[in-house]
This record gives C-alpha cells, sequence and structure tokens, in this order.
C-alpha cells in the first residue's frame, strides 16, 4: 500500500506531464509527426515502396496468393521500424545521449536473442 508520501509525490509528478494546455501548444504538438516524415506510411515514399516490394519477395519466396499479401504487410512494419529507429537515434544524438545509453534506447526487440 502506499504511503501518504508516495501518494503526495505521484499527483505531483503526474500533474506535470499531461501534455500541452494552450491551444497553441496543442497545435504545435500536432504537428510533431511531420517534422519528422513519421506521419506519412512507407508505402507513400517511391523509394521506400521499391524497399518493401524487394524484402516482401524475400520473405514470400514465391509471390503466390496471401504469402505474399502478408509477406508485404510484414516488409512495411520492418521499414515503419527502421524509419521510426533513424528518427529515435537523430533525436538521441542530438540531445548528446552516448553510444552506451543510445544501446538500451535501440536494443533489438523480439528475434532469436530474445
Amino acid at each position: 500500500m502506499a504511503t501518504d508520501r508516495q501518494i503526495a509525490a505521484n499527483r505531483r509528478n503526474g500533474s506535470l506531464g499531461r501534455g500541452p494546455k494552450t491551444s497553441a501548444g496543442k497545435a504545435r504538438s500536432s504537428r510533431n509527426a511531420l517534422k519528422h516524415g513519421l506521419s506519412i506510411p512507407v508505402n507513400r515514399d517511391k523509394t521506400l515502396r521499391r524497399q518493401i516490394e524487394v524484402l516482401a519477395r524475400i520473405l514470400a519466396q514465391s509471390e503466390a496468393g496471401n504469402v505474399f499479401w502478408q509477406a508485404r504487410a510484414a516488409a512495411e512494419a520492418e521499414l515503419e521500424l527502421v524509419r521510426a529507429r533513424a528518427v529515435l537515434e537523430a533525436v538521441l544524438t542530438r540531445a548528446g545521449i552516448t553510444a552506451e545509453w543510445k544501446g538500451l534506447f535501440l536494443a533489438p526487440v523480439g528475434g532469436p536473442h530474445d
């Protein structure tokens, strides 16, 4: 059970991180994804669209029916993750985060290691 001090600290901390309050702040934060290009799906970018097709063919190992479309969805998701990680790495670099800390933020998720 939380103590009175912990409850008070939680309330103080919770009141700090609830997003922008003003109209100007809300408008500015609504454009954050546009600044990094993450609001545009990867399949709208011509270069990435070619990469999606190549990766999908590799994943599917054929162009037969549903297998190819599932592989295409997986390829799109993979390229979205690659793009998001690149933006995160740029943000961490601008913030002066060292390579040691970047490893914590950019560690691979899933796969045979986990």
